[in-house]
């Protein structure tokens, strides 16, 4: 499941990116158009790390400057570019291949949802995996998703403990030979 790309570069320890940026994600096509909400509303964000919202290849509706603020310096946009994964001190993105790539670098995730079936999904990753990633819900354009948003992203960025032990409970969960094993099972069955 896991690009080469992502399995050639093991994780960077996180006690030297605990104060690291805090990156922002919503897939490669961004459907919905999440990554600009998510902008718009950072601007309500006490958050003092640079933000980084990296676009995805295919997305047709990006974060622009007159998102609800003025430019700030500690915030930008940038093509997604994994090497930001690797280096992050929190991920806040949608469920996707993402949520593997971010246990594989032990980084914290906060994972938003784009459909029901998909914020249980998120719900049962989280338990299946100690609360390396954890769930913020359903991801729609309403005020009230905006507060719960601003409030989700700034306790889990002050939470700098629950982050260390999110990265650490990542530890060895993804291997990087998970497509292999799924082959091996594939024609073991084949016999």
């Amino acid at each position: 499941i896991l690009d080469p790309e992502v399995t050639a570069q093991g994780p960077v320890p996180y006690t030297e990116r605990v104060n690291g940026p805090l990156v922002l994600c919503a897939g490669g096509s961004d459907p919905d158009g999440c990554l600009r909400r998510m902008y718009y509303w950072a601007a309500f964000l006490e958050i003092p790390t640079p933000l980084v919202f990296l676009q995805g290849r295919y997305a047709m509706d990006g974060p622009v400057a007159s998102d609800g603020h003025a430019a700030r310096s500690n915030m930008w946009v940038e093509p997604f570019d994994r090497r930001w994964l690797r280096k992050a001190a929190l991920v806040v993105g949608m469920l996707g291949n993402i949520t593997y790539e971010c246990l594989w670098y032990g980084t914290p995730m906060l994972c938003f949802a784009r459909t029901e079936d998909d914020a249980q999904c998120v719900v049962a990753l989280s338990r299946e995996t100690g609360g390396a990633i954890i769930p913020g819900g359903l991801f729609d354009p309403g005020l009230v998703v905006r507060v719960r948003f601003v409030h989700a992203v700034e306790s889990t960025w002050e939470n700098v403990e629950r982050r260390r032990s999110m990265s650490r409970g990542s530890a060895e969960l993804i291997d990087g030979h998970g497509s292999r094993r799924i082959a091996a099972a594939i024609l073991e069955l084949k016999g």
